[in-house]
């Protein structure tokens, strides 16, 4: 959607909301969020660090939908703050990646992992 300011005849303000579309962060934004909501709402986790990280869960559920926005507005969220920072990785998007990589490099006469689960060989 081409915004008020702009000529809707102006192809190239069209593509360039298409292209901001197709690069949303919405993804990373997301796991960002659980990465920390995970560390907020874990009883063993120092209850500064548990504050700290809940409040950012929070801003980082307003971002989201910042971020889904800036492909109608072209106005991007600065998230510099909460996608830079390293921090503790949530089991599952720790090694979800590794599944991933481990399906891919398969023979292609191999079955794949959800048709070994199928048929009950996983080894």
């Amino acid at each position: 959607m081409v915004s008020p300011e702009q000529n809707p005849n102006d192809w190239y303000a069209q593509f360039v909301t298409v292209k901001n579309t197709f690069s949303a962060r919405i993804g990373q934004i997301c796991n960002a969020a659980l990465d920390r909501s995970v560390i907020a709402h874990n009883e063993k986790t120092d209850p500064k660090l548990r504050k700290q990280f809940k409040e950012e869960t929070e801003v980082l559920a307003i971002l989201s939908g910042l971020e889904i926005d800036a492909a109608k507005t072209g106005i991007r969220p600065d998230l510099s703050d909460y996608l830079g920072r390293k921090i503790q990785r949530t089991p599952f998007l720790k090694y979800k990646p590794l599944g991933e990589e481990a399906e891919e490099q398969r023979e292609w006469y191999e079955d794949t992992h959800r048709e070994k689960l199928s048929k009950g060989n996983t080894a």
